[in-house]
């Protein structure tokens, strides 16, 4: 990715299309670059295609790519986080299981005659 690209966004797409999508990356196809811009749905790419030559000659102009023709879209996975993907923070880690000692004891009753059941039921299979 074009860092310029990344940082004038908003300006290069205008008020219109920079809150629909954002830039990926860049791809050569040989002699042939294209955009890949992640989107948040459908309904959002067609606008992009309705206005796909204009943000292509735009973005032709500013940064100096005279191959780039096309623009591909990706629709993002998660929609509430497309929009900062590389800043979304790092998912927390689940909290390590606590040994059967440390563990609250069960709250129903049933439950615990349950358990204390099982527990007799291993201990007849074991002996």
């Amino acid at each position: 990715m074009d860092p310029r690209l990344a940082q004038n966004w908003a300006d290069i797409a205008g008020p219109e299309l920079a809150p629909l999508c954002r830039p990926v990356r860049i791809i050569h196809r040989g002699r042939v670059q294209a955009l890949e811009v992640s989107v948040k749905s459908g309904a959002a790419a067609t606008k992009l295609r309705y206005n796909q030559e204009a943000l292509l000659g735009r973005i032709r102009q500013r940064l100096g790519l005279p191959k780039l023709s096309q623009i591909v879209f990706r629709e993002g996975k998660e929609a509430g986080r497309w929009t900062s993907r590389r800043m979304a923070p790092a998912p927390a880690k689940p909290a390590p299981a606590k040994p059967a000692s440390e563990r609250p004891a069960p709250k129903s009753e049933g439950l615990k005659s349950a358990l204390e059941a099982m527990r007799r039921t291993l201990q007849k299979d074991k002996d």
